[in-house]
């Protein structure tokens, strides 16, 4: 039984032996502040102590965030943040159902080129949450990344299929748990998304974000001319030993 009131008021409580007080009657997932003060026989009172502020869990799982995922080699790591009173996560892809106990979820021998529909969930004993929004993965080729010096790796992809005569838009997904980048535009003087990093101006980031960079190669006249290594600008420095592998996807 409770011995304090759910209260926008101060009220004063009998302070019991074992010197714990329970609230009972909250709303789940919902922000309280509280404060104290004790008074003692003679009435003398303490000021209030600072407002701490806590959250009551829910009854089923918050909705996930921050769902992302990483590309290498045919593999597809699928993370997100941890979510609290949770038993498993319930994760879709194309329609089928997986169980995770774990913030991630791997996808073995993924096909090339296909596009993957994914979505997760928290799950415990009073059900299922709401699921996250969908992220839509595609299975790119995967890059060796090319070590310059020590913990420093530099990418150099060959741009095949890249035709002179119409534009193409790609991403390279990097893990940020290895790595992280040194350099956006190593060979030039210009480091702001939007603007050419190529030293022959047809290739230019598009964004970059967490794990991503997108690029685009430019249409040029001159097929003599066309971009073979997009990405020579771009330094990675190694966060821990691992995996040294990015991905590199044309984007629709």
């Amino acid at each position: 039984m409770s011995n304090g009131l759910l209260t926008d008021t101060v009220q004063k409580i009998q302070l019991p032996k074992e010197k714990l007080i329970t609230v009972k009657g909250l709303k789940s997932a919902t922000f309280y502040s509280v404060a104290a003060k004790a008074i003692n026989p003679d009435g003398e009172e303490t000021d209030f102590s600072k407002e701490r502020i806590v959250r009551t869990s829910s009854e089923t799982p918050d909705q996930i965030s921050n769902l992302r995922f990483v590309i290498f080699d045919k593999t597809i790591l699928i993370k997100w943040d941890r979510v609290n009173n949770t038993k498993y996560y319930e994760v879709e892809v194309d329609g089928n159902l997986s169980k995770s106990i774990n913030n991630k979820f791997e996808i073995f021998n993924a096909d090339l080129g296909h596009r993957y529909n994914i979505r997760v969930r928290g799950v415990n004993l009073k059900g299922a949450g709401e699921y996250s929004e969908f992220i839509r993965p595609k299975l790119g080729n995967s890059v060796k990344l090319d070590a310059i010096e020590n913990q420093i790796y530099v990418i150099e992809p060959t741009m095949t299929n890249f035709s002179p005569s119409k534009s193409k838009k790609y991403v390279v997904r990097y893990d940020t748990d290895i790595l992280t980048v040194d350099d956006l535009c190593a060979y030039t003087d210009v480091k702001e998304v939007d603007k050419f990093f190529s030293a022959n101006n047809y290739v230019k980031i598009t964004n970059c974000g967490d794990g991503f960079i997108e690029f685009e190669v430019l249409m040029v006249t001159d097929e003599k001319s066309a971009v073979s290594s997009a990405l020579n600008a771009i330094k990675f420095r190694a966060l821990s030993t691992g995996l040294t592998d990015v991905s590199l996807e044309e984007l629709e």
